[in-house]
């Protein structure tokens, strides 16, 4: 069974409510975005986007797979992405669960692993959150240890940071998948 949350609700692909997840075995797409959003004119690191992931939606031993599509300006300029999880819509207090320096103008699909360890409060990335890289799944680096409370509310959250003020970082789309 597929599911997504919008707007805090979790729903089938029909647009149904539901009370909760399943349990045990299979994949669930929990949370996604499908609209461009764009980022320029300044040169201060920006929230582009952001999902709310309501409390206990993941579960202990869960592993989470998100893809975000990135497109940038056409020049080697410099450009940040970067994907936090918080309690807020906020950069303050947010914790970091990935890192991409984008210099050419490509569609960049950033990959990342993360596993919940034996509880809603301790995750295990596949390699350090500023691995700046476009996937973690081939490279062998040193795993990060998280704490991020999935017990309550979490926003997983993208922003970018230009080194020129007329530069341009696109969040294409964003998805994600929990393995249980």
């Amino acid at each position: 069974m597929a599911l997504d949350i919008y707007n805090g609700d979790i729903v089938d692909g029909s647009g149904t409510g539901l009370t909760g997840v399943p349990g045990s075995g299979g994949s669930l797409t929990p949370f996604k975005i499908n609209t461009s959003v764009a980022h320029t004119g300044t040169l201060v690191e920006t929230i582009i986007t952001s999902v709310l992931i309501p409390a206990n939606t993941f579960q202990a031993n869960d592993w989470l797979r998100w893809t975000a599509s990135i497109n940038t300006s056409n020049n080697a300029n410099a450009k940040t992405f970067k994907a936090y999880f918080n309690t807020s819509v906020s950069l303050v207090g947010a914790t970091q669960v990935a890192l991409r320096n984008l210099s050419a103008a490509i569609s960049h699909p950033i990959i990342r692993n993360m596993f919940f360890q034996n509880s809603i409060t301790s995750q295990r990335t596949m390699s350090g959150v500023a691995l700046n890289t476009l996937s973690d799944e081939t490279l062998v680096g040193t795993a990060a240890n998280l704490a991020i409370n999935f017990g309550v509310d979490q926003y997983f959250i993208i922003s970018g940071q230009l080194g020129v003020i007329s530069d341009t970082i696109t969040v294409n789309g964003f998805t994600s998948q929990i393995m249980r």
